[in-house]
């Protein structure tokens, strides 16, 4: 049975489908590190989540699921994975381990580092506590008994907070150039810890903007994108028989239409408001009552701000002023707008021709990726209808 529920990752029976995406995860993982690309609310954190419950039903295999979305600086990240591998019994040999190192010390904040900017006392003159934390973590990793999924969640949006505390780029490539290393860990041996690493922003663009590809590059992309018609039909069917809504062919039809870009959140959230309006008629829903519920839910801009609010994070505030703009531009019209068009929109701001032309390539480049355009030969078109719907009440 398949619960209705919005906002947050789903697991167990509520997760529905996804048969190919993690038999995809599971072969590619065998061979090759992943870097699991999807927009936010695709479903990929449950995705992840799915991927770990599995693999520790195989005998001799376990899984960790890690986000480091709320991590400060590189102790936050330590701090992170080790509560996410203590929490797994296999690995608490290991934890074990680097608890009885200087790590633990760090970890506690005992034993105070120099981070980036940060001037803090520290105990030991002659080392960094952080490289050799760093370099213990390391070492753990490789004691893990077994075969492991290790499944690292918004490392992207850690890497970014990296780059606000040090603008030149140095802490995040010395991080990012360790967990290489990391991985890199069983060249010639066998492959026995199996990283997936994924966020909501794509580590590829980020990496590209900060010149930081060569440290990603071994990682192989997978990517998640929305249900196919008949899934999404499925998914309907399977919410609406477990809440007792009546749900004809009629009206899946027209809300798979209102959504457009068919990812489990928005079906999700518009069948809420249509559950809503069941409870209040107490009748069949009918095709004027999902009209109904897509106006509803739009007017609950919590679905959707986060859409605009993460530009300027991951942006930057002039860069998230013009992507913006170019989002503006493509909502007036359900067509998009044309690439020329938005060129002579940046034009405004940016004289040179060279200059605008690599800018604009680089924001659709960010726009694609991360979910909010997909490109029509030569128009650029909101993925979703809802979103389009929502940044022309906003900001068209």
């Amino acid at each position: 049975m398949v619960a209705n529920i919005v906002g947050r990752a789903v697991q167990g029976e509520d997760f529905f489908d996804r048969v190919e995406e993690l038999q995809k995860l599971k072969e590619e993982g065998l061979r090759q590190h992943l870097l699991l690309l999807a927009p936010r609310r695709v479903g990929k954190t449950s995705l992840l989540h799915r991927l770990a419950t599995v693999t520790r039903e195989a005998a001799g295999w376990s899984a960790a699921y890690c986000s480091v979305e709320d991590a400060a600086d590189e102790v936050g990240f330590l701090r992170s994975l080790t509560e996410a591998l203590e929490a797994i019994p296999a690995a608490k040999p290991s934890v074990k381990k680097l608890r009885k190192g200087r790590l633990d010390k760090i970890l506690q904040g005992i034993d105070r580092v120099k981070l980036g900017p940060l001037e803090v006392a520290r105990s030991h003159a002659n080392d960094d506590p952080l490289d050799d934390a760093l370099r213990q973590m390391r070492a753990a990793l490789k004691d893990l008994p077994g075969h492991w999924y290790l499944l690292l969640d918004e490392l992207p949006l850690f890497v970014l907070r990296l780059l606000q505390l040090d603008a030149d780029g140095a802490r995040a490539r010395r991080f990012l150039q360790w967990f290489r290393r990391v991985r890199q860990n069983e060249v010639d041996s066998v492959m026995t810890l199996h990283w997936v690493l994924a966020g909501s922003i794509g580590l590829d663009t980020v990496a590209e903007r900060y010149a930081l590809t060569d440290t990603i590059n071994d990682l192989q992309i997978v990517r998640l994108g929305p249900f196919t018609e008949p899934t999404a039909h499925a998914f309907l069917q399977a919410l609406s028989l477990h809440h007792k809504v009546t749900l004809s062919e009629d009206v899946a039809r027209a809300i798979c239409a209102r959504v457009g870009w068919l990812i489990p959140h928005h079906l999700q959230a518009l069948f809420s408001e249509l559950r809503a309006i069941h409870r209040e008629a107490g009748c069949t829903l009918t095709l004027d009552d999902v009209g109904t519920a897509f106006s509803r839910l739009l007017d609950q801009s919590l679905h959707f701000d986060f859409w605009q609010q993460r530009l300027d994070k991951e942006l930057g505030a002039q860069r998230a002023r013009r992507a913006r703009d170019l989002l503006g531009y493509c909502a007036q019209d359900p067509n998009g707008a044309t690439t020329t068009t938005l060129e002579l929109l940046l034009g405004k701001e940016l004289q040179d021709t060279a200059d605008r032309a690599r800018e604009l390539r680089w924001l659709l480049k960010v726009l694609k990726s991360d979910g909010y355009l997909r490109e029509e030969g030569e128009r650029w078109v909101f993925r979703s209808h809802l979103l389009r719907e929502y940044w022309m009440r906003k900001y068209a």
